[in-house]
């Protein structure tokens, strides 16, 4: 080991290899097993070959087979709409084209109304 003079701002660390310690720096290599692998073999599960499926559906139809609501009015005209709302006393409703018709909520006779999808077996509420 060297010596070291005081005040020198060197400090030795023997054991570990310090600063000026005068050993020469080593390389550690560390030698490990290999892990042991196990194998597992998965038994092989049968499967169905895939088959190729046309499906075909058919459309629901005019509107008479599609159940719509009926809308009287106060002059005894009937109007038939697959959805109804109500929003700011307007009665928003489309009928089986598509079409979108709105009307106010006051030209409509509830009590009819509420008769004829009684008899038609819907429930429509109106606020």
């Amino acid at each position: 080991m060297r010596a070291v003079r005081p005040g020198s701002g060197f400090y030795s660390l023997p054991f570990y290899g310090g600063y000026d310690s005068g050993y020469a720096p080593t390389n550690i290599v560390v030698i490990q097993q290999p892990p042991a692998y196990v194998v597992v073999e998965k038994a092989a599960v049968p499967q169905a070959p895939v088959q190729s499926v046309i499906r075909e559906y058919k459309d629901a139809g005019p509107a008479e087979t599609t159940a719509a609501f009926g809308i009287v009015l106060k002059d005894g005209s009937t109007r038939d709409a697959i959805a109804v709302t109500v929003q700011d006393r307007v009665l928003h409703y489309v009928d089986a084209d598509g079409a979108h018709f709105r009307l106010p909520v006051e030209n409509v006779d509830r009590d009819a109304t509420r008769r004829v999808n009684r008899e038609r077996k819907l429930n429509l509420q109106l606020p």
